[in-house]
């Protein structure tokens, strides 16, 4: 009844921090993510705009206002250095999975530096 009452989302925020979670993230995007940071691409944007847009590339295209061939080429692109395939619901819903959790993961990292830790109580 209470996870009902507060949603999914406080759930996935703590599942998002174990290492089975961030093991799966890095396996399906992470090569992506150190790609962007070392040549400061935008592989990520483009691959999480594609899905958020349902997998069609004129909308993709039109929502970050780029020609379609230039979406085309960028996901072409992810195609051969990331080995990334979005073309079976599979496949679009392991990498949909795995931008959300990673959005999830990046959100919390800022308020985690910030935060002091609370020393457990023994006994």
């Amino acid at each position: 009844m209470l996870l009902a009452q507060i949603g999914p989302l406080p759930m996935l925020i703590g599942a998002a921090d174990s290492a089975d979670v961030r093991s799966f993230i890095d396996g399906a995007i992470g090569r992506v993510v150190e790609h962007d940071k070392k040549h400061k691409s935008a592989y990520l944007e483009t691959l999480a705009a594609y899905v958020r847009s349902g997998c069609r590339s004129q909308h993709c295209a039109d929502a970050m206002d780029l020609q379609v061939t230039t979406l085309r080429y960028r996901l072409s692109r992810i195609s051969d250095l990331f080995g990334i395939q979005v073309e079976t619901p599979e496949q679009r819903f392991a990498i949909e999975l795995a931008l959300q959790l990673h959005s999830l993961v990046e959100s919390s990292i800022p308020s985690a530096k910030h935060s002091k830790s609370i020393p457990r109580m023994k006994g």
